[in-house]
């Protein structure tokens, strides 16, 4: 297949091979189809009685791949735009359409689950899956999962209960777009009018309000302060970190009372410094970067016992509250418990007397909020339990304001005499290299605090999987390429927050 440059790709001309060319590839071809027939059995029937045509190869590659059996691939350039054609046609030939496929899964409000079948007459079932500001205006991508959409629909998106209304419909290509008047099951269309729309919802038709499942997002795992050179500056950083916010759900932004910074934190290195060209770029400012800060979480090694009064004035009123408990840890990812203890009888009617409920959620409320802020390094505390032992009650003094202090400071002082310690983001780390080069690779990922868990031959490259601490990961990837000839691949991926 030749692709035409001078318009872009556009024209492909069918030749066949010179005798050089058809030399170098028949045995690969061969190849291909022997592989072929070892992952579909009635292609191999075909195969090794040897009569089969193009269709039977089509047929048996489009069953291989819908089995999963094997994975196609073909070769192009984007930049060229060469080869995109053949991408398109495989797409259409090989992968399975939603009729091929089971129903997706939704769940109503409930949580029961809801088979979504592509149905075109059913109520609208839409999920946003990507989310773009352009000149004031949010784009909402989206694919049409059952019903059908037109311009002026309202939907209702299941996560916020909130109702918005399709003011436009476009179909995207590339740096144009289309204006549709309705778009139907199994279309992916750019939605203007969502004003609160966000990453991973799902809209619906109000008669029939589905949650599908959502898209996975992390918690940012690194921080980097940035300072307007000038007022002028500050104002347009504030709109395009606003922007970029809102379009990424791992990008997470605040500002520092303290410094005037804006404190930016995401997933990684390369993601804060795509966001500073692009804003060098879209924007035309460069702010000033502070040094990269890793996001810290806490815990603690040991059971402990805290108890906080709160006694004092606030403004006109005066506030009471005394609370006790406990803390203790809990295995790694297990997440945070907040338990009452049996100090109040079971019967609720009993316990209500002796402590009203307000007050109670209050304490509880205080031990929730007081887990976001840990007493070791300031940053939110994960996989322990408290249990509250004790929620002292005055008549005429003991109130919800005082209740929830009292139980932020008890925690606090049970957090510090439980041994807390911090814990880092330890990510996933997956090294391939040529066999001359694998030595220098492992030797600069044990330099950087990694641990080599799985070492793998495959493609004829080496492939090196571990963990390794993020703090340690800063320059990495340039050292690891300066020590390989630019020649080793890396892929960085957040594991969870654990001990070094």
């Amino acid at each position: 297949l030749d692709f035409d440059q001078a318009d872009q790709g556009r024209t492909v001309t069918r030749r066949p091979w010179s005798d050089a060319e058809a030399a170098v590839a028949e045995p690969w071809r061969e190849s291909l189809l022997e592989h072929l027939a070892e992952a579909d059995e009635p292609f191999l029937d075909l195969y090794l009685g040897g009569e089969y045509s193009l269709d039977d190869v089509r047929a048996a590659l489009r069953r291989a791949t819908l089995s999963r059996a094997v994975t196609p691939v073909l070769c192009g350039s984007a930049l060229r735009n060469s080869g995109v054609q053949p991408v398109l046609d495989a797409v259409c030939d090989l992968l399975p359409s939603p009729l091929d496929v089971p129903a997706p899964v939704g769940r109503d409000s409930e949580g029961n689950e809801v088979p979504v079948p592509p149905d075109a007459a059913a109520p609208a079932v839409v999920l946003i899956f990507k989310v773009l500001m352009e000149n004031g205006r949010k784009l909402a991508f989206a694919r049409v999962y059952a019903g059908s959409l037109h311009e002026g629909d309202a939907l209702t998106n299941t996560a916020a209960r909130t109702e918005d209304r399709i003011s436009r419909i476009y179909r995207m290509h590339a740096d144009r777009r289309e204006q549709l008047e309705s778009a139907s099951t199994g279309e992916i269309v750019t939605l203007v009018g969502l004003r609160g729309a966000h990453t991973g919802e799902t809209y619906c038709h109000k008669s029939r309000l589905l949650a599908l499942e959502a898209i996975d997002s992390y918690a940012p795992v690194i921080t980097l302060a940035l300072e307007p050179r000038n007022a002028d500056e500050g104002k347009v950083l504030d709109e395009a970190l606003e922007r970029y916010a809102a379009e990424d759900p791992t990008l997470e932004v605040r500002m520092d009372e303290e410094t005037a910074c804006r404190m930016v934190s995401g997933m990684g290195e390369l993601h804060l410094d795509v966001l500073l060209e692009r804003m060098s770029r879209e924007y035309g400012i460069s702010p000033r970067a502070g040094h990269p800060q890793v996001i810290l979480r806490e815990t603690v090694r040991k059971e402990a016992d805290g108890q906080g009064e709160f006694d004092r004035e606030l403004g006109k009123e005066h506030h009471f509250g005394h609370v006790e408990l406990h803390v203790r840890p809990l295995p790694r990812g297990t997440g945070n418990s907040v338990l009452v203890g049996d100090f109040l009888p079971a019967d609720e009617a009993e316990a209500r007397k002796l402590l009203p409920k307000p007050l109670l959620d209050a304490a509880l409320e205080g031990v929730r909020d007081a887990l976001q802020s840990g007493a070791l390094t300031g940053y939110p505390v994960e996989d322990v339990e408290v249990t509250l032992t004790a929620v002292e009650r005055r008549e005429g003094q003991t109130t919800v304001p005082g209740c929830h202090m009292a139980a932020g400071m008890a925690l606090r002082e049970a957090l510090a005499a439980a041994s807390p310690v911090a814990l880092e983001p330890l990510m996933k780390v997956e090294i391939s290299v040529p066999d001359e080069f694998l030595g220098a690779a492992i030797s600069l990922f044990g330099t950087a605090g990694g641990r080599v868990e799985d070492l793998e031959d495959r493609s004829g490259l080496k492939h090196v999987r571990g963990l390794a601490p993020l703090r340690k990961l800063f320059g990495f990837s340039t050292s690891l390429r300066s020590a390989t000839q630019g020649r080793a691949g890396l892929v960085l991926t957040f594991d969870r927050f654990d001990l070094p």
